[in-house]
């Protein structure tokens, strides 16, 4: 099963959307306050990786 080329048009825009969105959120917010989300999701993703 592959996407089609329609398809994936479809998922690079939403992926530009969310990063946009994300950017005007985040860019509100203090910069220590960025870091510790970064630092905690990448955490959180990390701890998904490990098995139990």
């Amino acid at each position: 099963m592959t996407l089609s080329a329609s398809g994936q048009q479809m998922i690079d825009s939403i992926a530009v959307a969310r990063r946009r969105l994300m950017n005007q959120v985040l860019a509100q917010w203090p910069e220590d306050e960025v870091q510790a989300l970064f630092r905690l999701t990448r955490k959180y993703a990390d701890s998904l990786q490990q098995p139990g």
